[in-house]
């Protein structure tokens, strides 16, 4: 009887053990608000392996909140490119020096653009799935041989566009502007604004040597007035494209914006005083020093480069853009130069503010 009795017992001892481990062994599912929580703080490398949940991390929502939570990039490039032009002989197949290269010092919510502008071809490139896509050529061609380019994305309609803007041989001419959104199989087309087209007067492509700036939804760039005494008014402003609206507007610069720009160009061909050790006899007032374009915080801002002023020290003023409408700047930080770090940056192209 207490034989049977520990059978028993051993048999329901087993019978525990058993169903223990099946629970044990059974997949736990995690449900799908736990995954998707669980993706959003994982890397850009990393959610490219996960095809089983391709749909979810491809969704707008899911794009939208993994670039909300990303920590701010430590990656940035630095304008040094030359100014590119299109090659205008079919045979003469001498690329430029630094062709292609990536054009912008940052990238646009995780994909940057390059480009190769001397044969008016334009790339999208993610780096963090090391994906590519080549966009068609554009439309404009001879006589337009100079060329500015830039990426941004479109907040209303949730789509990056590329915009080109194109200057003619002769300043008679009109300049042009093409746009093309990502994925869209139309390709290249005038802007949609209303009273925008593929025509722009010629004088609002004196643009500086520099890629646009992308701040506040819109491309940025200054033109050629900012950095030396413009012809007229029109010359010296901010030239601003609504990626939105697809609509182009001119921004007033600062209020010291002319005043700097005189005095440079009136001292286009006299040395600094040697006798200042942060000026060198050798630097002229041909450095540039105009305004340079920056984004900060997501605002636009201008760089006031004081460095080779013969009447002021060396520094740095940061003016943002408070107001689109009335144009209105103020005066956001001031970098005085000391030391080493004024001897090393007295002999820089341009300095351009990162974050």
């Amino acid at each position: 009887m207490a034989k049977r009795r520990r059978c028993c017992e051993a048999q329901q001892a087993m019978a525990k053990k058993s169903s223990k481990l099946a629970s044990t062994s059974a997949p736990c599912f995690l449900p799908d608000d736990v995954v998707g929580e669980v993706l959003l703080h994982l890397p850009s490398r990393s959610l490219a392996r996960f095809r089983s949940w391709e749909r979810l991390i491809s969704s707008p929502a899911f794009v939208e909140s993994h670039h909300a939570l990303a920590a701010a990039p430590k990656l940035a490039f630095a304008p040094t490119a030359p100014p590119h032009r299109w090659n205008l002989f079919e045979d003469h197949g001498v690329r430029c020096r630094e062709c292609p290269r990536v054009i912008g010092p940052k990238a646009c919510r995780g994909l940057l653009l390059l480009g190769q502008r001397c044969t008016r071809t334009y790339s999208v490139c993610n780096p963090s799935t090391g994906g590519r896509l080549r966009l068609p050529p554009c439309l404009t061609g001879y006589p337009y041989f100079h060329s500015c380019a830039g990426i941004g994305f479109d907040e209303r309609a949730g789509v990056h566009k590329v915009a080109v803007i194109a200057a003619p041989i002769e300043l008679e001419w009109a300049t042009r502007c093409e746009v093309i959104t990502i994925g869209d199989p139309a390709g290249w087309r005038a802007p949609a604004g209303e009273g925008s087209s593929s025509s722009m007067p010629a004088a609002s492509f004196l643009v500086q040597n520099m890629d646009p700036v992308l701040a506040n939804g819109c491309l940025h760039w200054a033109l050629r007035g900012a950095s030396r005494v413009p012809e007229n008014d029109d010359d010296s402003a901010v030239l601003s494209l609504s990626l939105a609206a697809e609509s182009f507007r001119r921004l007033p610069l600062p209020p010291f914006a002319k005043d700097d720009v005189r005095r440079c160009f009136m001292d286009d061909s006299k040395p600094y005083p040697a006798a200042n050790p942060r000026k060198p006899g050798y630097i002229k007032g041909t450095t540039p020093t105009g305004p340079v374009l920056a984004e900060l915080g997501g605002r636009l801002c201008m760089l006031r480069d004081l460095r080779h002023r013969h009447d002021m020290d060396g520094t740095f003023e940061v003016y943002r853009l408070d107001d689109y409408d009335s144009g209105a700047w103020s005066l956001s930080y001031r970098v005085d130069l000391a030391g080493h770090a004024a001897q090393r940056l007295m002999t820089t192209w341009f300095v351009v503010p990162l974050c």
